[in-house]
């Protein structure tokens, strides 16, 4: 009996414990309207580095002196419809899609993940 409660301790703990940040890169982008499809490659817009928490997703872009990287929003899981990961050893890019609320527009990210190990 005292394993038993041992082990659902842990477990429960272990469920509630905070996993590190992912860091991506944006390498394209995908916004979806009433009718209307926008792709986006890299190279047409700023350099956006997404990274995700537990409780928040921070949009940061290369917009300091000499490009330093600045937190420019932050959202929370609600707005998220879907987040895959991707996979690194396939060469299969993480996909982050986001809805506005107002607009009822969706966007997909494509992520490079920059902690990667082929990086």
């Amino acid at each position: 009996m005292r394993a038993l409660v041992t082990l659902a301790l842990g477990l429960s703990l272990g469920s509630c414990a905070i996993q590190q940040p992912q860091l991506f890169e944006v390498t394209g982008a995908i916004v979806e309207s009433e009718g209307m499809v926008e792709c986006w490659s890299a190279n047409t817009f700023i350099r956006t580095d997404i990274r995700i928490t537990n409780d928040s997703i921070y949009f940061i872009k290369a917009l300091g002196e000499y490009n330093k990287m600045v937190v420019t929003e932050a959202i929370d899981w609600c707005s998220v419809v879907e987040f895959e990961p991707g996979n690194s050893d396939l060469a299969e890019p993480g996909k982050l899609t986001i809805v506005n609320d107002d607009t009822s527009e969706t966007t997909t990210y494509l992520l490079f993940d920059l902690q990667n190990r082929y990086e």
